[in-house]
């Protein structure tokens, strides 16, 4: 269970840390394609003023007097011209899908009056004619640069954000702007789509922290499997073991509980070297680890000590139950079928056996484990040894 959990925390940690780090190139990704967006509602509304100039710029006159009328009061202008433009501007902003549609004249480098309206009169956001606005700085552009122009977001009449587009409406033969259209598109317009942009790039970022995460996981995983494993027996290291001895020794404290240790060493490995050569000594060893896996429990923890030597923790066995498995192996071994360029190579070990006791720290343990296994070689071998305090 520690284990596991240990394993999903590392697994959430790795999440965490490579969606933080992708997540600021995802964000820019979004705002980049914003942007894009943006720019290009800014050009279709440029295109739609564009047009509606190239409109009125056919009849100017018409346009030019009601423009220049000094005031807007009845029989000042011609009403009906107003009214024709009006409803055709509705009709623009109905086929188009625009917010707003409106033309609108300089009065000064701050100020416009509104000329033409795309709303119905009866609304609340119909400018009549001579109504007086703020000049912007895009306005003021198209007005002096007599060029197209579009707005990045910003507040609209109607609430919400708006990207806006100018045109100047130009008296050819005068060669003189007498005025612009100006076209609000609202963001809603598109609202969808960039929401299922950013959806799309999230989930994409997604997939793509999760797929890194699992192989780096994996990796890392890999990496310290390597480190806590010894590369020939596949058993587990030395580090490994004297990490979960410590571990074993916190928990045994904690439940109350005791465990065994049991010191493994191979009989007359040295001779076996010298005789056979190194390649027969590896498999020796590799039988060896073999029968322990296949006969420890798959919460004892075997292990590789060093050389010839292994090391098994019991979890939660006393020393009794422990020389059972341990004579289990040994009668696992006798019976093992060895063979190296013709000859049957013997193999037998000599087990020692420790089980820890209140106050005893990991080297009092494999202190006293090393001691019992000393005590089978020397008195015979291919035998289980229990530690008793006077040896």
């Amino acid at each position: 269970m520690r284990v596991l959990k240990n394993k999903i925390y590392s697994f959430i940690c790795i999440f965490l840390i490579i969606g933080f780090i992708l997540i600021i190139p995802a964000y820019l990704i979004y705002n980049n394609i914003k942007g894009i967006i943006i720019d290009e509602l800014g050009k279709s509304a440029m295109n739609v003023a564009t047009t509606a100039a190239s409109f009125i710029e056919n009849d100017i006159e018409s346009y030019k007097e009601l423009s220049f009328a000094e005031k807007y009061v009845k029989e000042s202008h011609d009403e009906i011209y107003y009214k024709v433009m009006n409803e055709t501007f509705r009709e623009i902003k109905k086929n188009t899908g625009v917010a707003f549609i409106f033309t609108e004249k300089k009065i000064s480098d701050n100020k416009i009056a509104y000329i033409l309206d795309g709303e119905d009169p009866n609304s609340k956001f119909f400018s009549p004619i001579g109504s007086i606005g703020i000049m912007t700085d895009i306005e003021l552009r198209a007005f002096n640069e007599e060029v197209a122009a579009s707005s990045d977001l910003v507040d609209g009449r109607a609430g919400g954000y708006f990207v806006k587009g100018f045109a100047p409406i130009i008296d050819k033969k005068m060669k003189e702007v007498i005025g612009i259209v100006g076209v609000d598109l609202k963001m809603d317009y598109v609202k969808n789509i960039i929401h299922g942009v950013k959806a799309m790039i999230f989930a994409f970022i997604f997939i793509i922290v999760l797929l890194v995460t699992v192989v780096v996981n994996r990796l890392l995983n890999m990496r310290a499997k390597s480190l806590s494993t010894d590369y020939l027996t596949g058993l587990y290291s030395k580090s490994y073991y004297e990490n979960h001895l410590d571990i074993a020794i916190k928990e045994a404290e904690l439940k109350g509980k005791t465990f065994s240790v049991s010191m493994i060493d191979i009989d007359d490995f040295k001779e076996i070297n010298d005789q056979y050569g190194h390649i027969a000594g590896d498999r020796v060893l590799k039988s060896v680890a073999e029968i322990m896996q296949l006969n420890m429990r798959s919460v004892d923890i075997c292990s590789r000590y060093g050389g010839d030597e292994f090391i098994v923790i019991l979890s939660e066995t006393k020393s009794e139950h422990a020389v059972l498995i341990c004579e289990r192996i040994l009668d696992r071994i006798s019976s093992l079928d060895l063979r190296y360029d013709g000859s049957i190579i013997n193999v037998s070990l000599s087990i020692g056996i420790a089980e820890w006791e209140n106050g005893m720290d990991s080297e009092d343990l494999i202190e006293c484990a090393d001691q019992a296994m000393y005590v089978s070689k020397s008195t015979g071998k291919n035998k289980v040894t229990v530690y008793k305090e006077n040896y």
